[in-house]
């Protein structure tokens, strides 16, 4: 009998646990290039179309993070090197706010930077949607500069 209250008991919790996850939907993860309304960046708001949403984010975030970048941290690298590429990686969520931020670069420190820069950013006003519902965006942010003389130039 107490064989029988146990499959009883395991059978009941599985179908409470199934059903919970039948009425709640993950959002979904569409390409900047493919979403149907792109996430919308603080000072981007009056733009109307997804392209100049897309070049008014890509200019707000790139002076973004000219201004926050600390360039002095180029002065790990080697002084043979001069042009400087960070690829950052990150997620917009349906929320409008940034995570899951993944950096590459040629140093550790230069990563690091670029990953607190990132996290600096401000939410997005409005997140990106798709089927008129919230989605995660993922995207990609690259930072390149040049480095001579101790000096920095960021490039487009």
């Amino acid at each position: 009998m107490k064989k029988i209250y146990t499959i009883l008991l395991l059978l009941l919790s599985t179908t409470l646990f199934s059903q919970e996850g039948e009425n709640s939907e993950a959002p979904k993860t569409i390409p900047l290039n493919t979403i149907e309304k792109v996430p919308v960046y603080l000072g981007c708001e009056e733009e109307s179309s997804n392209k100049e949403l897309k070049k008014c984010m890509s200019y707000k975030l790139a002076a973004f993070v000219q201004k926050k970048f600390n360039t002095r941290i180029a002065s790990y690298l080697k002084p043979s090197v001069e042009k400087v590429k960070i690829t950052v990686l990150f997620k917009i969520d349906e929320n409008g706010k940034i995570g899951n931020i993944i950096a590459r670069g040629p140093h550790p420190k230069l990563e690091k930077e670029a990953i607190r820069v990132v996290e600096s950013i401000p939410d997005m006003t409005k997140p990106g949607m798709q089927d008129g519902k919230p989605a995660v965006v993922p995207y990609m942010l690259p930072i390149k500069f040049v480095a001579k003389n101790k000096t920095m130039i960021f490039e487009n």
